[in-house]
């Protein structure tokens, strides 16, 4: 993952440009494919890169301020992206356990709404992380 971003602060890698196949950067840095998927889920997580289904892996082009560079740089110094991930999880089925148990049927409709608004928006990224959002609220409220 440092290895990317370095290239990507050194200029070597631009917004827009499309990274090369999983096996190319393995064995560009010396390590196995596993590892490289890995890095660049982190690399997505964390908003650098974007993966474009069928198309490959890109870099963002969503200009990124000296604030943010210094929260990521806190982020990976505190937690790693996949143990915020695996916490997010535990977190989410926990409320979707007490959403089961104390849902109406105003709360299900209104997951089930936001579901379906989700599912309609997937060629629209920015449109469908806002229905994820309000789809998660909305198990959280349930």
């Amino acid at each position: 993952m440092e290895q990317i971003r370095n290239l990507i602060k050194e200029g070597k890698l631009k917004p827009g440009d499309k990274l090369p196949p999983e096996q190319v950067l393995a064995e560009k840095f010396g390590t196995s494919r596993p590892s490289v998927r890995e890095a660049l889920s982190a690399l997505e997580i964390l908003g650098i890169t974007e993966s474009r289904g069928g198309k490959g892996n890109f870099i963002k082009d969503t200009p990124r301020s000296p604030l943010y560079e210094q929260e990521v740089m806190e982020l990976e110094e505190e937690e790693s992206p996949f143990e915020l991930l695996e916490a997010r999880k535990a977190l989410e089925i926990e409320i979707a356990d007490l959403a089961v148990k104390k849902a109406t049927l105003e709360d299900i409709d209104a997951i089930y709404e936001s579901l379906h608004k989700m599912e309609g928006a997937m060629s629209n990224i920015p449109e469908m992380m806002e229905f994820d959002r309000e789809f998660h609220m909305n198990i959280a409220r349930a």
